[in-house]
């Protein structure tokens, strides 16, 4: 069973650029935690914006999500996955421009994995889901 890709064209308000502006005034000053949160809030704000729904990551340190859904997830790089991926998922990833930020998540100890994109705004490391399947 595969769900809709959603869409992942999204706008960005002046009011978020002004923050994401301040947001490395303060990476800049070295308020590193300060800049952090800043743009935290500020991601959170576009997948809002955008009804995009966001499963969140901030500062992924290795290729883990932790505790999303309840479990932990291991990200496989799409080039790098050697999972069968059902047909239409095939062909709506086709239509993603920058491959490179789609990623597979695949959960400990199961095995229905699910398709990430990888926002391109800003810089940390956001994803939001766009297909599951068993």
């Amino acid at each position: 069973m595969t769900t809709d890709l959603i869409p992942i064209k999204h706008t960005v308000s002046t009011d978020v650029e002004n923050d994401f502006g301040l947001a490395n005034l303060y990476a800049s000053a070295g308020m590193v935690e300060m800049a952090r949160s800043i743009r935290e809030d500020c991601v959170k704000k576009v997948c809002k914006d955008n009804c995009i729904p966001l499963i969140g990551l901030y500062g992924r340190i290795s290729n883990e999500i932790y505790n999303w859904e309840g479990l932990d997830w291991h990200l496989v790089a799409i080039k790098n996955c050697k999972l069968p991926v059902p047909i239409p998922v095939l062909q709506k990833m086709q239509l993603i421009e920058d491959q490179s930020r789609l990623k597979i998540a695949i959960p400990r100890g199961r095995t229905d994995p699910v398709l990430l994109y990888q926002m391109p705004f800003f810089n940390e490391k956001v994803f939001i889901e766009l297909a599951r399947w068993e």
